[in-house]
């Protein structure tokens, strides 16, 4: 068991600095690389535990244009079952991130252990800090930003039961922003999940610390 340790270890640590060395620099304009570009002969892990199995291929399948230039990678994406997308994010200290999922499920458990008829819930992802700069988080499929979303399907086109989950996920989501102090809420930073889940990302911005120009206090979407 603790050879097993010791070998996983080792190859976390090499998962991590292969990331660092081969994405890091796309934010910063450094390194040039195309969305489609396939590395090949790994000896990788997940760092989410999605794929069980060792890594031996990464797909960049996508550079993103926020500032930072997170990059949306899928890990064995020749295989069928044992593959898995998530997001590195480098310029960007995921720690808080980390800390601000935790607090979420704190929120949760607390919603679910009381005696409310509709209990507000968090959507929540993992995420991982792999240093003081570096990370990566899980790639949640169906989502739409809010600027983005067409907002008539509340009026017609939704479920009542998906209007409740659609709802209780608002308020649990603005409600836990308001007390964690989250700012940087624009309308990119908020998603909708199978158009009946909202949920928030980019936890940058905590306990009331803003970015220069930011949005007010409580943004709610027109």
């Amino acid at each position: 068991m603790i050879l097993l340790s010791v070998l996983g270890g080792k190859i976390m640590e090499e998962t991590v600095h292969w990331l660092e060395r081969n994405l890091s620099n796309i934010h910063n304009g450094k390194q040039k690389l195309k969305e489609g570009h396939v590395w090949t002969n790994l000896n990788l892990v997940d760092p989410l535990g999605f794929v069980k199995g060792p890594v031996t291929s990464i797909k960049l399948v996508k550079i993103f244009s926020s500032n930072t230039k997170p990059a949306l990678i899928q890990f064995n994406p020749e295989l069928e079952r044992d593959t898995s997308f998530c997001i590195f994010k480098s310029g960007d200290d995921m720690r808080q991130d980390y800390v601000v999922q935790t607090m979420f499920f704190i929120f949760n458990r607390l919603w679910q252990l009381s005696s409310m008829p509709l209990k507000p819930h968090i959507h929540q992802y993992k995420c991982l800090p792999l240093g003081h700069d570096i990370g990566v988080m899980e790639f949640v499929s169906g989502c739409q930003p809010a600027g983005e979303w067409p907002w008539r399907l509340l009026q017609k086109e939704i479920s009542p039961e998906d209007k409740v989950s659609f709802f209780s996920s608002m308020a649990a989501s603005y409600l836990a922003c308001w007390v964690l102090g989250i700012r940087d809420r624009h309308q990119d930073n908020m998603m909708i999940k199978d158009n009946k889940i909202f949920f928030h990302i980019d936890f940058g911005f905590i306990f009331n610390d803003a970015p220069g120009f930011d949005a007010p206090i409580f943004s709610i979407p027109g």
